[in-house]
Order: structure tokens, then sequence, then C-alpha cells
């Protein structure tokens, strides 16, 4: 697990639920690697959001 014991606080389908509510958003994408890579070369997203734990400098997908 990526993010620690007990997390996440909320389970996928619940959060991506969230997230498609957001009248900014066009879809949701849950994803089982390590990092979102792959996703990001098939759907070429104009925009990819990371949580705040995240900076500009260790994005693992960021080359992409």
């Amino acid at each position: 697990m990526l993010q620690g014991e007990g997390r996440p606080v909320m389970p996928d389908a619940d959060r991506a639920e969230l997230l498609a509510a957001l009248r900014c958003v066009d879809y949701v994408v849950i994803f089982g690697g390590r990092t979102v890579a792959d996703v990001l070369l098939r759907y070429k997203p104009g925009v990819h959001c990371k949580g705040t734990d995240y900076t500009v400098e260790n994005v693992p997908e960021r080359p992409i």
C-alpha cells in the first residue's frame, strides 16, 4: 500500500464518485499500478491532478 496503514480513508469507488460529481471533471480513472504512467499514455488527458503530498519534483510520471 503506497499511502500507509489506514489509508486511503475513503474507498476508491466512493472517491471516484465524489470527483466525478464535480462539473469540471470529465472522467475519473481508478488504476492499480504504482504510477499512472500507462493511463496517461493511453488517454492523453489535458489535465493530470495529484494529491498535495506531491511536488513538481517528485511526481513519478512527470516526464510523460
